[in-house]
C-alpha cells in the first residue's frame, strides 16, 4: 500500500500555492508537468523574456534526456538574499540527484532558474543523541532488514518502532528527515534498547494485502525477539497507521508493558484522507468520489483506493484505537500543525477522560514531530525529532 501519507503528501504539496515558498513549488511542478505556459505566467518581466516556452521546453526536455525522469523531491532548503528568496529543491532524476534553485523576487515572481549537480543526502545526528551510549547492530525480523540500537549500560527496557503509511524503511526516512532514527538514537542515549525494520511494503508491493500481513505479524514477531534477548519491559512505538494499529497488538501479546502513540488517527481513515486533501485543495474528483463511497460502504471490495484494496480498508476499521484502549498505559502525542491527524484526533482522546492515558499537544509540531509549517513542505526541510518529544517519551517507559 503507497498512498495514503507519501502519495498525498508530495504529488499534493507541488498544488499548494500561496506564499513564496508555495509559488516556487507550484512553478517546479509547472516544469514537471511541462506546463510551460503557466512556468511563465508565474515568471517576472525580465524573466519572461530570457526564458521563453520554448526556451523552458527544451531546457526540461535537455535535463530529462541527460538524467532520466524526474521521480520526486528529497528535500528543500530555503536561502536569503534581499530582495531574492531562493528555494534549492534537491530532486531525484531517475539516473542522477539535482538541486533545481528557484529564485523569487520581492514581487513573488520567478525571477531566476538554475540547475546544478547535488550531493548525496548525509544525515546528521541530533544534539540531543550521545553515541557514546549505545551501540547498533543488525538484525532481521521475519527477513525484513532491521537495526537494534543497544545501551552500553544494562537495561530491562526496549521498544520497537511502527511504522506509518507507505513502503517505509527502517528509518522512516520522508523527505531529509529520518523519524525513526532519530527517535531510536534518542531513546538508546537515554538507556532504552530500540529495534527497528524496513516495513513490509518496500519490497511486497501487493494491493491485496491485509494489516495483519503489512504490520501486525512482523511486530509480533519483533516482541519475540526482544523477549529471546532478555528484554523484561517491552513498549510500542507507533507513529500514525502504526499508532492506530498498535493498540490492538499491544491486547493481543501479553509481553507489552505499554504503548507510545504518536498522531493516532482515531476517526475512519478515509475520513482522515478527505480532510487531508480539504486542506491541501486536491479537488481530485475520482479519489474524493471512490473516498465517499468507502465510507458508505458501497464500494466493492475490490476496488482499488489509494494503491489498496477496498477490503483492507474495511478491515482497518475494526483495528480502530478507542476498541483497545482500556486498562492500558499509554502516551498519545500530537502536533499542533499537524494537518494530517488533526486536532479532531487530539479532541476525540482528550474527551474520553481515561485517567491512564497520558495525553500531550505539541505547539509548532508537524506530523513528523519537527518543528515547522502546517504545509507540506516543512517535511522537506531537513530536521530532527524535537528533544521535548524524545524526553516525554523516556519520562513515560522509565515510569512505567
Amino acid at each position: 500500500m503507497r498512498k495514503f501519507i507519501l502519495i498525498i503528501l508530495f504529488l499534493s504539496a507541488l498544488i499548494f500555492a500561496s506564499s513564496l515558498e508555495d509559488i516556487a513549488t507550484d512553478y517546479l511542478n509547472a516544469l514537471i508537468t511541462e506546463n510551460y505556459q503557466k512556468a511563465l505566467e508565474l515568471s517576472s518581466e525580465i524573466m519572461k523574456k530570457q526564458l521563453s516556452v520554448e526556451k523552458m521546453k527544451n531546457i526540461w526536455t535537455q535535463i530529462t534526456a541527460t538524467y532520466g525522469n524526474f521521480e520526486s523531491i528529497q528535500k528543500l532548503e530555503i536561502v536569503q538574499k534581499p530582495p531574492y528568496t531562493i528555494f534549492v529543491f534537491t530532486s531525484k532524476f531517475k539516473n542522477a540527484l539535482l538541486n533545481i534553485s528557484i529564485t523569487i523576487n520581492k514581487d513573488k515572481k520567478v525571477d531566476g532558474l538554475f540547475f546544478s549537480p547535488a550531493q548525496k543526502f548525509t544525515y546528521k545526528i541530533p544534539r540531543y543523541v550521545k553515541t557514546e551510549s549505545f551501540i547498533e547492530k543488525d538484525i532481521k525480523v521475519n527477513n525484513l532488514p532491521g537495526k537494534l540500537t543497544i545501551p552500553k549500560e544494562k537495561t530491562e527496557y526496549a521498544v520497537i518502532l511502527i511504522h506509518g503509511s507507505g513502503p517505509n524503511d527502517m528509518d522512516e526516512t520522508i523527505g531529509p528527515n529520518k523519524v525513526f532514527k532519530d527517535i531510536a538514537y534518542g531513546l538508546s542515549s537515554n538507556n532504552i534498547a530500540v529495534l527497528r525494520y524496513d516495513k513490509r511494503t518496500l519490497y511486497q508491493k501487493d494491493m491485496d494485502i491485509s494489516i495483519k500481513k503489512e504490520v501486525i505479524n512482523d511486530v509480533l514477531e519483533a516482541i519475540k525477539i526482544l523477549k529471546n534477548q532478555n528484554f523484561s519491559r517491552i513498549f510500542l512505538l507507533g507513529h500514525s497507521l502504526g499508532a492506530y494499529i498498535a493498540p490492538y497488538i499491544a491486547n493481543i501479546s501479553k509481553d507489552v508493558s505499554g504503548i507510545i502513540l504518536l498522531a493516532p488517527p482515531v476517526r475512519n481513515l478515509e475520513d482522515v484522507i478527505l480532510d487531508q486533501l480539504n486542506f491541501l485543495k486536491n479537488n481530485n474528483e475520482e479519489i474524493i468520489k471512490k473516498l465517499k463511497a468507502l465510507k458508505e460502504n458501497k464500494l466493492d471490495e475490490d476496488e482499488v483506493v489509494l494503491g489498496a484494496k477496498a477490503k483492507y480498508w474495511y478491515d482497518l476499521r475494526k483495528y480502530n484505537p478507542l476498541n483497545y484502549l482500556k486498562g492500558k498505559k499509554a502516551l498519545i502525542l500530537f502536533g499542533k500543525n499537524d494537518y494530517q491527524v488533526t486536532l479532531k484526533d487530539y479532541e476525540i482522546f482528550k474527551n474520553l477522560k481515561d485517567e491512564t492515558l497520558k495525553i500531550k499537544l505539541f505547539e509548532g509540531l508537524t506530523h513528523l514531530f519537527t518543528t515547522g509549517e502546517k504545509s507540506p513542505n516543512a517535511y522537506l526541510m531537513e530536521n530532527h525529532v524535537n528533544v521535548d518529544v524524545i524526553n516525554e517519551i523516556v519520562k513515560f517507559i522509565n515510569e512505567n
